[in-house]
């Protein structure tokens, strides 16, 4: 019999799962065992995690064991009365059927239903999974559905099936799959769009730097593949406010958009499938986050500085009531990663903070002696992980594995251990006889023992083992830090410099065979860690509104004002110089280049804008510049294009979202009648042609 194309994808689709061992070795036991345990299995993770993939693998299973399988795909059963029992038609006729149903939460009203009529009516010995995003509801483990019901989890990909599923794609290089697997955080579906976002291949592994800032087509995807139509009738600047926020409350929606009715928001984001309770309010799946914020930033990049900027506002005020525990929300909203390597992390998929246990000691003790080559000081590393343990934290890999640790103190700490230390106990001494009265926390230690000693950037084992020692040391907020620098380290060096930490030599220690522990003392500034977070938030903000004033754009678009942060905040953030251009100024006296080309396409209709591009004649008022630069626009349209369906559809892209004043992208797309993923790609494939036109023709 010749072979088909569905068989082929079938076969494609068995040979690329990875992973997932424990969750199959469960589904198996309940496939093979005739009086199972369970007889309804509730799958349930965030989009993308592998819910689908994992019923795929388990219909191949079930039909290698002869066992009949019926699946049902939630988005194709329409809700009308008996559409769901017409779905499973045969099914009652069949010896120990396996029923599949995915997307549940479409179907998630006829939960009693199901519980009542269809799946009480299937044949003994009926498997039945059902996978979904949303936490099962209670109703499924009450009224005797308890006893023949489980629960399922799916949480991120361990890394080493995360790697396997790469070096399948044709990642061969271990770094660079390292690098993809860490973006992508455990998600399946974000290693599959990291593949395409990192342009890399086997013979070009250096290219794997996955990005979604920059293509708007991949970060449309996504949104599409998480989202789907559930953000219609959305109002885009509550997601906007979402995807930027680390969550969402009342009184952040409130604040961040005075004139939309934040408890209407707030419910509206508490019913989406894509978004869970966090704390007191209401994030995102962080992968939509992402995908999200990406196509923020490149298509309304003015107004999501606006709301990074009232954000960091209302999180700031809150420090009055909820002191440094709102460290995390604010440093969300930064943007240096060298800065966000050093603190402000809350969570991560890969990592965990824990109490130091007996035999983290030896662990400690030996990482410590291999990385600085000395281990005369065993005894005191020993003492604080035995008899100080509270001065300690703990960080723990996937797999309960030693990531790192940290000790720090206050100069209030009464422990003999931490004054007896030859670096905490010199350090807060300064401190006591320097700072009195002042909130200052010292750091003994704060190694990432998953990275080398030159450090990670990319590691969040720093960030999350210093925002816990802030969050547990009792200060309201802190002025000071006293932190300890390995001068190997050059992303702890490069930390230090950005935050304006002063080098104090006098406090240096000497570890013995030339290995220095440098210590460096930070200044927050009169308003402390938070107070100094926020002016950084504020200094990016200010920076890349001077930075698209340079290119052509009108400096200080968002409310005509430029931040200057004071202290040493300024010092992380490239400000360069915010002093607007001049309203009659014109931008050509320069060379045009192709950043100038799209720019001029996304300011289309903003006069004062086109008369400061580059594009635009030396001479003339701004609206007779701004009309020139259109007239060059139009002119590479009409001339850049072929007179092929393809071509014509590229032409129209650039018209309708960018020329017709009625159009956008959303709406673009809708009428060309294609995806948002392909609007996007034949978007960024005609503004290249246009660009190359303009650029031929000068």
């Amino acid at each position: 019999m010749t072979a088909t194309l569905g068989q082929r994808l079938e076969r494609r689709d068995a040979q690329r799962f990875v992973g997932r061992q424990d969750e199959i070795r469960r589904l198996s036991l309940l496939l093979e065992d005739v009086d199972a345990s369970a007889s309804v299995v509730l799958v349930h993770g965030p989009s993308g995690i592998g819910k689908s993939t994992l019923l795929r693998e388990t219909s191949r299973r079930a039909a290698a064991t002869g066992r009949p399988v019926f699946a049902v795909e939630g988005r194709d059963v329409a809700p009308v009365p008996g559409e769901l029992d017409l779905a499973l038609r045969g099914v009652h006729d069949a010896e120990r059927p396996v029923v599949l149903l995915d997307t549940y939460e479409r179907l998630a009203a006829t939960g009693t239903h199901l519980r009542k009529r269809v799946l009480p009516s299937l044949p003994d010995g009926t498997l039945v999974v059902i996978a979904g995003r949303r936490t099962p509801e209670p109703a499924w483990f009450e009224n005797g559905w308890e006893a023949i019901t489980t629960s399922l989890e799916l949480g991120p990909l361990p890394q080493e099936d995360a790697l396997a599923l790469v070096e399948r794609a044709g990642i061969a290089d271990a770094a660079a799959a390292r690098s993809l697997v860490g973006w992508a955080n455990g998600s399946p579906l974000a290693l599959v769009v990291g593949l395409d976002a990192a342009g890399g291949t086997a013979d070009r592994p250096h290219l794997i730097q996955p990005t979604l800032d920059g293509r708007p087509d991949l970060a449309g995807t996504l949104v599409q593949r998480i989202a789907g139509n559930e953000l219609a009738g959305s109002d885009h600047d509550v997601l906007a406010v979402a995807a930027i926020a680390r969550v969402c409350t009342h009184d952040l929606l409130a604040a961040a958009l005075p004139g939309v009715d934040a408890r209407r928001a707030l419910r509206w984001l508490r019913e989406r499938s894509f978004a869970e309770r966090l704390g007191g309010g209401i994030a995102l799946h962080e992968l939509l986050r992402r995908a999200v914020g990406a196509e923020l930033r490149a298509g309304a990049p003015e107004r999501e500085r606006e709301l990074r900027r009232r954000i960091a506002d209302h999180v700031h005020s809150r420090a009055g009531t909820e002191g440094l525990a709102v460290i995390p929300d604010l440093a969300e909203l930064m943007q240096a990663e060298a800065l966000r390597w050093g603190f402000g992390a809350e969570g991560s998929v890969t990592h965990r903070l824990d109490q130091p246990v007996a035999s983290d000691v030896d662990a400690v003790v030996a990482a410590m002696a291999a990385r600085m080559g000395n281990d005369d000081w065993d005894a005191y590393v020993r003492a604080f992980l035995e008899e100080a343990p509270e001065h300690v934290v703990i960080a723990r890999d996937a797999t309960d594995r030693l990531a790192g640790f940290c000790i720090s103190a206050t100069p209030s700490a009464t422990s003999p251990v931490v004054h007896a230390d030859p670096i905490l106990g010199p350090w807060i001494a300064h401190a006591r006889a320097n700072h009195a009265g002042e909130d200052v926390l010292v750091w003994r230690d704060s190694a990432d023992l998953s990275s080398g000693r030159e450090g990670n950037v990319h590691s969040p084992v720093i960030a999350l083992m210093n925002t816990a020692a802030m969050l547990r040391c009792g200060l309201r907020n802190i002025r000071r830090s006293y932190l300890p620098i390995d001068p190997h380290n050059p992303v702890a060096r490069a930390f230090a410099e950005g935050v304006g930490a002063q080098h104090v030599p006098e406090l240096d220690v000497d570890r013995g065979e030339g290995r220095i522990t440098e210590c460096h003392v930070l200044d927050h500034g009169p308003g402390g860690v938070l107070g100094q977070l926020r002016d950084v938030i504020h200094a990016e903000v200010a920076a890349r509104a001077a930075e698209t004033g340079r290119r052509g754009e009108v400096a200080g678009d968002d409310d005509g004002t430029f931040v200057t942060v004071p202290g040493p905040g300024r010092r992380f953030v490239r400000t360069g110089d915010a002093t607007p251009a001049p309203a009659d100024g014109g931008g050509a006296n320069g060379r045009a280049t192709a950043e100038d080309v799209r720019l001029a396409l996304r300011r289309y209709h903003r006069p004062l804008d086109l008369a400061r591009n580059a594009l635009a004649p030396p001479a003339g008022t701004p609206t007779e510049r701004a009309a020139a630069v259109r007239a060059v626009l139009h002119a590479a349209v009409n001339e850049g294009f072929g007179g092929s369906a393809d071509e014509r559809l590229l032409a129209e892209t650039i018209r309708r979202g960018y020329f017709d004043p009625d159009g956008g992208h959303e709406r673009a797309a809708l009428d060309l009648n294609v995806s948002r993923a392909t609007y996007f790609r034949k978007l960024r494939e005609a503004c290249d042609r246009v660009t190359d036109t303009v650029l031929a023709a000068r």
